[in-house]
Order: C-alpha cells, then sequence, then structure tokens
C-alpha cells in the first residue's frame, strides 16, 4: 500500500491495481470518471485504471467558523487554502460568507508554495491546518498552529497546538500573542533602565561592589517577575477569568484520572502476585 499526500492511496490486491483518491489524481493516473460519477466533494475508487464508483463526502463548518473567520479579518487578511475541488466553492461560500478568498485543488506543496510567495512579498503568514497534509505548510509559515481533536494525540510540528473545540479562540490566541510581545519589548526597557541608571551609580562609585553584586541578580529577577505577572494580566484579560478556572480544573481531572489509573494498576499488581502466591 502507498499513499499519495494530498492525492490518495494506491495498492496492489488480487492482481489488480487498487487507487482510491481525488478525481484529479485519478485522472492523472488514466482512469476515465463517468459522468453520472461525478459528484461533489467525491472520493473515487479504481480497479486497473477503470473507475469502480465514488463515495459522497458530507462535511459540516465547526461551530462558530463564520464569526472566527470575520474577527481574523479584522486582524489581516485571511486565505483558505483548500484541497476540495472549486465545485465545492458555494459550500465554502456557506460556511464562511461570500466574500472570503479560497484556492482551491490546493496540493500540500501548493500550499507551501503559497506561503513561500506571500514571505518573499515580506508578508508574515501565520497558517492553520488540521492534518497531517499541512505539516509542510505549517513548518514554512512564520506561526505554524496545528488544530487537532486531541493535545495527546499525534499532530504536525508546529509552534502552536490548539484543541479543536477551542478554535473559537484562535482569534484570542493572536490578539494575546501580539498583547505577550508587548510586555517582552517593555521588560527589555526596564531591564536596560534599570542597568543604565546602575551603571551610571557604579561608575560614581556611590554603592560598594557588595552591593552591586546583590542588585545585578535582581535587576534580571525584576524583569522576569514583572513579565510573568504581565503575561498572566494579559491572559486574564483577552480569554477571562473563567478560562484560568476551566484550566485549573482541567489539570485537576486530569491529575484525578491520573491517580485513579495508578490505583487500579496497584490493585491489579496485588491481584497477580496474590495469584501467583497462591499458585
Amino acid at each position: 500500500m502507498l499513499f499519495r499526500s494530498g492525492c490518495g492511496v494506491e495498492a496492489r490486491a488480487a492482481g489488480a491495481h487498487w487507487a482510491l483518491g481525488s478525481e484529479d489524481w485519478l485522472r492523472r493516473l488514466g482512469a476515465e470518471i463517468p459522468s453520472q460519477l461525478q459528484i461533489i466533494g467525491g472520493c473515487y475508487v479504481a480497479k486497473d485504471r477503470e473507475c469502480r464508483g465514488a463515495f459522497q463526502i458530507h462535511r459540516v463548518a465547526r461551530p462558530g467558523a463564520r464569526a472566527l473567520v470575520k474577527r481574523l479579518k479584522a486582524l489581516g487578511p485571511v486565505l483558505v487554502s483548500t484541497g476540495d475541488h472549486a465545485r465545492n466553492a458555494p459550500e465554502f461560500q456557506q460556511w464562511f460568507g461570500s466574500e472570503l478568498e479560497a484556492a482551491f485543488s490546493e496540493s500540500p506543496f501548493d500550499k507551501m508554495r503559497r506561503i513561500q510567495a506571500l514571505q518573499a512579498a515580506g508578508r508574515r503568514v501565520a497558517m492553520t491546518g488540521d492534518g497531517l497534509n499541512d505539516a509542510g505548510a505549517l513548518r514554512q509559515a512564520d506561526v505554524g498552529i496545528a488544530l487537532v481533536e486531541s493535545t495527546a494525540a499525534f499532530s504536525p510540528a508546529s509552534d502552536v497546538i490548539i484543541e479543536a473545540k477551542n478554535l473559537a479562540k484562535l482569534s484570542e490566541l493572536l490578539e494575546y500573542a501580539r498583547r505577550v510581545s508587548k510586555v517582552v519589548r517593555r521588560g527589555f526597557l526596564l531591564s536596560a533602565a534599570y542597568n543604565a541608571v546602575g551603571i551610571g551609580i557604579a561608575v560614581g562609585g556611590k554603592l560598594s561592589p557588595l552591593v552591586c553584586a546583590i542588585l545585578m541578580p535582581l535587576s534580571s529577577a525584576s524583569v522576569v517577575v514583572f513579565t510573568a505577572m504581565a503575561a498572566r494580566w494579559e491572559a486574564r484579560r483577552t480569554f477571562g477569568e473563567q478560562s484560568e478556572i476551566s484550566t485549573i480544573e482541567q489539570n485537576r481531572m486530569s491529575g484525578r484520572q491520573e491517580s485513579e489509573r495508578d490505583g487500579i494498576g496497584r490493585n491489579m499488581d496485588k491481584g497477580r502476585e496474590a495469584r501467583e502466591a497462591h499458585a
């Protein structure tokens, strides 16, 4: 069995060549698609380069997708790059609005080249993808955001991993990143001002070397404390206190579940030891 990224899968079985994938890919393999099988969002099956059937894939947009796109457009231009056929354009317009710019029939390499073209034009690109087909584009982007059903599951390399249920908070996440970037810059300014004052005092000989040795690490500590507290305040400002409480509660639940699993494991070990001793 051989997987073709962005195309489909092919294999040899029972002495025949089988292919399962997109319409364009099967045509490149030499298979003819009957007009009665040319369906929207179809996945086609071919045996020995002869189309034998098709599946129609029904999808729904994630909750809050249209409102999210509207908020993202307030931060900058938004482009949807998809491997779906252009026949799916009405479906995308229904999900995201008719004004959204979209590129169809894009392979993983097309997505990478599109990002490279934007970067060559001086744009900074954030890419959000939910599949391994997007791994190359996520890596090429200035900021790669992987969308996964569970953070414990395998996901492509990226700068940010966000659970699918939190997709609606993507615009808030980007806004939080901008605010924290400003916090870091303020931290640098604070450090520079602290050191400028300290150097002036040290040159004037107004402090002993011992006091200077104590104040120097305190400058680093003060910058770290300022940055941590300011970032925490920005998180509350962006996501609200309820989000922080939910995160803490999730961590507690996770810890409780791990403890329960550990307890079950210990009980099973004790039971196994008892049976072995009885034997």
